[in-house]
C-alpha cells in the first residue's frame, strides 16, 4: 500500500529489483533472491512496512526479578506487551526470539513484491469508504484488528495497475 502512494520511491524500488534479474541460459528472466535480499532501500521499504503496520503481542518469561515502574516482579514472571514496544523501548525487551519460519516468510514476501513492481505499473487513483464513497483521507490500519498479526486496512485504496 504504500508504493503507489510515491512515484519518486516506487520508481527507486523498480531500479533496485531490475538489479535482481538474472537471465538463465534459455533467456528466460529470474529474480536472484540474494541481491534481490541486499538491496537497501528495498530492506528499508519492507522494515518500515513490518514496523508501521505489524502488531503482534510479544510474549517473555523474566529470568530474574524485574522491576517495571515501580513495581517487582519476581523471576519465571511472564508478561506480554504489543511488538510496538521492541521497536520503542529496546531496553525493556532485552533478548528476543525469532521465528523459524522467518527466513522462508522475508524470502516469499520480497519476491512478491520484486515480480510486482517489475511486471506492473501502479498508479494511486483515489481514497474509498468502505461504502464506496471518496474519503477525503488515506488509509490507516484497522484498529479492530490490533494485535493480530497484520491489520487490514480501513478504506481502500484504488491504484491503475497496467502490466508492463
Amino acid at each position: 500500500m504504500e508504493l503507489p502512494q510515491d512515484a519518486d520511491l516506487l520508481q527507486a524500488i523498480k531500479l533496485e529489483v531490475s538489479q535482481a534479474v538474472v537471465y538463465s541460459e534459455s533467456s528466460s528472466k529470474a529474480l536472484d533472491l540474494r541481491k534481490l535480499l541486499s538491496m537497501p532501500l528495498l530492506q528499508s521499504v519492507y522494515a518500515e512496512a513490518l514496523r508501521l503496520h505489524v502488531g503482534i503481542l510479544i510474549t517473555w518469561k523474566s529470568t530474574e526479578p524485574v522491576t517495571i515502574a515501580g513495581c517487582t516482579f519476581p523471576s519465571a514472571t511472564v508478561f506480554q506487551a504489543p511488538i510496538q514496544v521492541s521497536h520503542l523501548k529496546e531496553d525493556i525487551c532485552g533478548e528476543t526470539s525469532m521465528c523459524a519460519g522467518r527466513n522462508v516468510a522475508t524470502a516469499e514476501v520480497w519476491l512478491t513484491a520484486a515480480m510486482l513492481v517489475s511486471k506492473f505499473s501502479m498508479k494511486f487513483v483515489e481514497w474509498a469508504k468502505p461504502n464506496g464513497t471518496l474519503s477525503d483521507r488515506p488509509v490507516m490500519d484497522d484498529t479492530k484488528y490490533a494485535n493480530a498479526v497484520a491489520s487490514p486496512p480501513d478504506r481502500e485504496m484504488r491504484v491503475k495497475w497496467q502490466r508492463i
